[in-house]
């Protein structure tokens, strides 16, 4: 991204929480779009492995992450998108307290990462999932993988 008199000089494939934290932190003039042509809509997943040792802890771990406190918590560090319900509600009580106590800076930043955390109808309208790959196309892909990493 690069500013030029006012306008955008460049185009960026970035993930929405780096969007949020150079909004937040570097410059409010970046603005996170979705192309006219759509936009794949992605997200980190929590899995436990087939053969998982310590299986119980895993689901520990999952139930601590999707619970509302500890992901509001993530939200406010990272900006990112988050399934989980009630972090917005919760990231604006932070900044309402924050500007009771007089911390007008993190009530703002409270406020803008408030909405930066939930999708919006208008920004789920123009994406698409990723592709499901076939047992054959991901054996394709994982060949031409292993090629770019000398495997």
């Amino acid at each position: 991204y690069e500013e030029h008199r006012g306008s955008i000089k460049g185009k960026s494939v970035a993930w929405s929480g780096d969007i949020s934290q150079m909004q937040l932190y570097d410059n409010p003039k970046v603005k996170f779009v979705i192309p006219d042509s759509g936009g794949m809509r992605w997200n980190d997943n929590l899995a436990i492995p087939k053969k998982a040792a310590q299986v119980d802890n895993a689901y520990k771990l999952l139930d601590y992450w999707y619970d509302p406190v500890p992901a509001t918590l993530l939200s406010e560090y990272i900006g990112y998108f988050t399934p989980v319900k009630g972090v917005s509600d919760k990231i604006k009580a932070d900044g309402e307290k924050a500007r009771t106590a007089g911390d007008n800076k993190t009530a703002d930043l409270d406020a803008k990462l408030a909405l930066a955390v939930n999708l919006t109808p208008d920004q789920i309208a123009g994406t698409y999932p990723d592709k499901q790959l076939t047992e054959q196309e991901e054996a394709v892909w994982n060949n031409l993988f292993l090629k770019v990493i000398g495997g």
